[in-house]
């Protein structure tokens, strides 16, 4: 059978990992992303991102035509609108690291499809697809206070993978998903190391923290409900209590 390619057309889609919306959030996808349709049932759609290789079941609404995506959303949140104008009608929102495909660009401005429809961006809102950021760390500190949430991959929710990955993939690093998979990730770039610093990522029993310097981290965590910054020997004394003590700790570059 020819392999069938779609993309997100929704500001975000929940991934589950059964047809149903009773069953919990896997993870979530960003408008612009791509998949790969392996099956579909009724309303559902069984599928592959290409981004990270992970698998589960979007509502096929969530799912539009395959485009060449030429930008990224650079910030955690921006509004799209119906007119070049910021007094114009609000259509609808993209989050970080959204993908879009710019068919016409002015000073301010550019405009893409979204429904079938025109509508306008700010131009200082994205930035070129292949423009890779370096400090990832910075990145990530764009998300503090952003509510915790099991699978999520925004500013409305994120988990502490879930920061990884899109703070990583945004700077052009392919990551996995989960903590599980993060902490058994190969590269000549990630290397295990003994002491914190900016760019470290701190690896516990299923929880993953982003080292800002010696003494610092950030990470979504459940017991705060939040992405915030800690001191890592205090958030080592509490954490251990459910996930045990720190397991590896890798540098990134």
């Amino acid at each position: 059978m020819k392999n069938i390619y779609k993309q997100v057309i929704t500001p975000l889609c929940d991934l589950r990992n059964k047809p149903t919306d009773n069953t919990s959030l896997e993870t979530q996808l960003l408008f612009g992303e791509k998949v790969k349709v392996l099956e579909k049932e009724k309303q559902w759609t069984f599928c592959e991102n290409l981004n990270d290789n992970y698998k589960g079941w979007v509502k096929t609404e969530n799912l539009g035509q395959h485009e060449n995506s030429t930008h990224k959303v650079s910030k955690i949140i921006t509004h799209l609108y119906s007119e070049p104008d910021i007094k114009s009608k609000i259509v609808s929102k993209l989050y970080f690291n959204s993908k879009i495909n710019i068919h016409s660009k002015t000073k301010s401005w550019c405009s893409i499809l979204f429904n079938k429809k025109k509508v306008y961006i700010f131009r200082k809102h994205i930035k070129k697809i292949n423009e890779n950021f370096k400090d990832w760390v910075r990145i990530a500190l764009m998300f503090e206070n952003s509510p915790y949430l099991w699978g999520g991959k925004s500013c409305n929710g994120i988990d502490c993978s879930g920061l990884v990955q899109i703070s990583l993939n945004y700077c052009g690093i392919k990551f996995p998903r989960n903590t599980h998979e993060q902490i058994n990730f190969s590269k000549s770039s990630i290397f295990s190391t003994k002491k914190i610093e900016k760019g470290s990522l701190i690896f516990w029993n299923g929880h993953v923290a982003i080292g800002i310097n010696k003494n610092q981290i950030i990470h979504s965590n459940a017991f705060h409900l939040l992405v915030n910054k800690e001191n890592f020997s205090n958030a080592c004394e509490r954490i251990k209590n459910s996930y045990g003590t720190v397991k590896e700790i890798k540098k990134i570059f």
